[in-house]
């Protein structure tokens, strides 16, 4: 939490010099996610998801419906000997308003959102469809290229 507390601030530091009003959220979200079913493994999920794709968060989809997350802070509470037996659907955190934002909101608003609900990635939804996610890191890297961009003079 301190972490994430540190980050925030820094952004909110410099955020006011290079607005994010009006940014678009998809311009700066991960499209479609590698997601997980609720029915694999959690050993299945670190051998074929965590280690493959190196990410640590994954939505969780049934069906075609958003259910939930899994992330590595979920995985790390499953002790080793329990992993084969052990369910994504056992430990997914399921979705609540906190952890999702509508596809059509701006970088602004989802940086407020963060800030409200102490998180750093958040779920992109269209309706009821998933269309990416969202990381403080993608807001941060946005600010740095908007930094980058504004020193830059006309004809150099």
């Amino acid at each position: 939490m301190t972490a994430f507390l540190g980050k925030l601030n820094l952004i909110l530091a410099v955020v006011p010099a290079f607005s994010l009003e009006g940014e678009p959220l998809r311009r700066v979200m991960v499209p479609d996610p590698v997601v997980v079913a609720p029915g694999l493994t959690v050993a299945e999920l670190i051998d074929g998801y965590i280690y493959r794709h190196a990410f640590e968060f994954f939505p969780v989809v049934e069906a075609g419906r958003l259910v939930g997350s899994v992330s590595l802070h979920e995985v790390r509470t499953v002790p080793p000997h329990a992993r084969e037996t052990t369910r994504v659907a056992d430990i997914l955190r399921p979705m609540t308003r906190d952890c999702v934002i509508d596809a059509d909101a701006s970088a602004a608003e989802a940086l407020a959102h963060m800030q409200g609900t102490k998180r750093t990635l958040l779920i992109v939804v269209d309706g009821p469809r998933l269309v990416g996610v969202i990381a403080l890191r993608d807001i941060m890297r946005l600010v740095s290229l908007k930094s980058v961009l504004a020193g830059t003079a006309h004809g150099d």
